[in-house]
């Protein structure tokens, strides 16, 4: 019928895509402290550099006097297996595959490796 809608318009009205904002972890480590290494960890921040302080502070609430910036990751998770001399630190899609690969590269460099930490920064929807 001539005047009812536009050419073409089916009626129905367009959905937004949604649209996600990617989420930043870090893992800091001083691995020179008295009584045992310090291991601080941020998760869910908006920026790579909010992590990584954040990770640092984590750090020296911990004790640690030498952070450094161990792991920076977004979007995915993290798992830190730790043996008799170091730590593994592995990012993957879910805390599963991250915990079995830094078993795996824990136990290919060290001995009585054993499961530390896991963490997760997943994108967050803002719309």
């Amino acid at each position: 019928m001539p005047g009812y809608g536009i050419s073409g318009d089916s009626g129905s009205t367009a959905v937004a895509e949604p649209r996600w904002a990617t989420r930043w972890g870090a893992l800091a480590l001083d691995a020179t402290s008295a009584g045992g290494s310090k291991l601080g960890r941020a998760e869910s921040f908006s920026s790579k550099r909010k992590a990584e302080k954040a990770a640092i502070t984590d750090c020296r609430s911990r004790g640690g006097q030498n952070c450094k910036i161990a792991h920076a990751y977004y979007d995915q998770c993290v798992a830190v297996a730790w043996g008799d001399a170091r730590p593994a630190i592995v990012s993957a899609e879910n805390t599963q595959v991250a915990s079995q690969m830094a078993l795996q590269k824990c136990n290919g460099t060290d001995a009585h490796c054993d499961m530390y930490y896991t963490g997760c920064s997943y994108p967050e929807r803002v719309q």
